[in-house]
């Protein structure tokens, strides 16, 4: 039997699965540059078999209401994270998508990164993506944190001179076997 190649960037999962996500919004995001990101995860996404599923449909985000945040300037600091975690999961458990989807979203913060992936460090047992109005420019941003999300972590290195979606500088614009294999099995995957 031949060795796989756990870098081939030609792979496409044998069986098509969707990434199910459900977007919320915070109040202080501004813009519609989620939308690229959209596209730009789907259509990488789509080259290896895989695609997303969004709940209840593409591009409606749910509100997130917040009391206060303990950044300045209404940015979301590193102690409201919880906060948004519990409202998330409160309204995730009433629509039974709990277990089935990832919670993205859409927010302000005060950390540099262009998403975040807090959930390890928490000790939640399931992960939270946070998307800045600011993604990086190659709109692989929500792609990059759906693989945090999904276990991974950075790759830092390059296939023809092409860098791969969870290296953290850009342009990426491949992603490899092990990577399309690992989102294929993530919790949010079905």
């Amino acid at each position: 039997m031949a060795k796989k190649n756990e870098r081939d960037i030609n792979f496409v999962n044998p069986t098509k699965k969707s990434l199910r996500l459900q977007f919320f919004i915070y109040g202080n995001y501004f813009g519609n540059s989620y939308l690229k990101l959209m596209d730009r995860a789907e259509s990488m996404l789509r080259e290896h078999g895989l695609d997303l599923g969004y709940y209840p449909i593409r591009g409606l985000l749910i509100p997130l209401a917040l009391p206060h945040t303990s950044g300045p300037r209404g940015l979301i600091a590193e102690e409201d994270y919880g906060n948004i975690k519990s409202f998330v999961d409160t309204f995730m458990k009433a629509t039974s998508t709990v277990e089935t989807h990832l919670a993205v979203v859409l927010c302000n913060y005060t950390d540099l990164g262009h998403g975040l992936t807090p959930w390890k460090r928490f000790g939640w047992s399931k992960p939270l993506v946070l998307i800045s109005p600011r993604p990086n420019d190659d709109n692989v941003t929500l792609l990059h944190e759906l693989g945090h999300a999904a276990d991974l972590g950075h790759e830092i290195d390059k296939v023809n001179n092409q860098r791969n979606f969870m290296d953290p500088v850009e342009s990426r614009t491949t992603m490899y076997r092990f990577q399309v294999e690992k989102l294929a099995g993530a919790y949010f995957a079905g």
